[in-house]
């Protein structure tokens, strides 16, 4: 039982070298190793946008730096010094921000975060889905970022009645 351990746990880490499992810690347990990938996320997520939103507590505006942090082909969509509107699909900062949840795929190349946002006083909304990808460096970088608030009912009547 124990050789068979060995080998597998060789396998997965060979696999995660060349790319095919996504990061892989093998002298890591499991539920540590998901731990590490869950605060990488967020990290990575809450990095980004302490560089690009005025008055998140920490923000820097630093878009050279975030502009790293995406996906080549998401930050080739982006040719203004300041693409915060643009990816965020907003005119007003948020007061504070949380990554709410981190879900991955099934081989660990692809995350999905959720990311709700605070105005003022008012309760904390869902607001994006950052979507993230492994690079070959094996960092978690920034695919595409949705604007699920966008396609929230309440959201949509408040706009149609303006």
């Amino acid at each position: 039982m124990k050789i068979h351990a060995t080998i597998t746990i060789s396998i997965l880490a060979t696999l995660a070298l060349v790319g095919c499992i996504g990061p892989f810690l093998p002298d890591q347990p499991a539920d540590e190793w998901e731990e590490i990938q869950i605060n990488t996320v967020k990290d990575t997520v809450e990095e980004y946008m302490k560089l690009t939103l005025v008055h998140v507590p920490g923000d820097s505006n630093e878009y050279a730096k975030a502009k790293t942090m995406l996906t080549p082909n998401f930050a080739a969509e982006f040719t203004e010094p300041v693409f915060v509107p643009t990816s965020y699909c907003i005119q007003n900062n948020p007061d504070n921000v949380d990554v709410a949840s981190v879900t991955f795929d099934d081989g660990w190349h692809r995350a999905e975060a959720l990311v709700r946002a605070k105005y003022g006083d008012d309760s904390w909304k869902d607001m994006w889905l950052f979507t993230l990808v492994v690079s070959d460096g094996g960092e978690w970088l920034i695919e595409s970022i949705e604007c699920i608030y966008l396609l929230d009912e309440e959201y949509q009547n408040l706009i149609n009645n303006l």
